[in-house]
């Protein structure tokens, strides 16, 4: 975790860095939970009648649920162009009309759908790497007639019930009890690295682990 600059300085003695890194975490602390009291004790409104929208709005904080509702709203720049159906594979074709510079452009995005797992990609790739549904795929999930999302697309690291990772760093502030966790937590970790540097060697075992 990093820490705010406002804490130390190029001056700070090794004492008073472990004192002011405990001031940050509790900071930090506080902030989050002040953030979770508000997400789980109040609504942002859906914009939409989507049962989808709703799916988030009930899972996501409010940080999240907002990014995610820019998808929504930005649907209407979006329409199906073609569909191709092999079984129960489609290809959609979703052209996107944009405006940059006061100039109009279109582009076309293939979200790829599968009938029977109602499973999908685009591949604009948001959701790979931001973790949101993109605006073609909430077009096609609509054409399909869906009403949710597997659980798949619910990220569990932006959930309001979620415990965030500062709870897991070492600090005074962590009270005795929660001491087995950590040090569960602190196996985990290097159980992965060691994962992680045998799989990085390759592209092939890596996209495996992703997967």
């Amino acid at each position: 975790m990093g820490v705010d600059s406002g804490y130390i300085n190029s001056t700070t003695s090794l004492r008073q860095f472990v004192h002011q890194y405990d001031n940050a975490l509790a900071h930090k602390v506080e902030k989050e939970n002040e953030t979770n009291f508000t997400s789980l004790n109040t609504i942002i409104p859906c914009g939409s009648q989507s049962l989808i929208e709703r799916q988030f709005q009930s899972a996501y904080t409010h940080a999240k649920f907002t990014e995610v509702q820019t998808e929504f709203r930005s649907k209407m720049n979006c329409i199906i162009q073609n569909c191709v159906v092999e079984g129960d594979a489609c290809i959609y074709e979703v052209m996107e009309e944009t405006i940059n510079n006061h100039y109009s452009s279109e582009s076309i995005f293939k979200v790829n759908y599968n009938r029977n797992t109602n499973d999908f990609n685009c591949k604009c790739l948001l959701f790979e790497f931001r973790g949101i549904i993109c605006k073609h795929s909430l077009v096609v999930l609509a054409q399909e007639r869906q009403q949710c999302v597997l659980p798949k697309y619910v990220l569990q690291r932006w959930t309001k019930t979620v415990r965030r990772r500062h709870s897991y760093i070492r600090s005074s502030l962590n009270p005795k009890e929660k001491l087995p966790h950590i040090e569960r937590f602190d196996a985990l970790c290097e159980r992965f690295s060691q994962i992680a540097e045998i799989v990085c060697e390759k592209d092939q075992t890596t996209n495996l682990l992703f997967r």
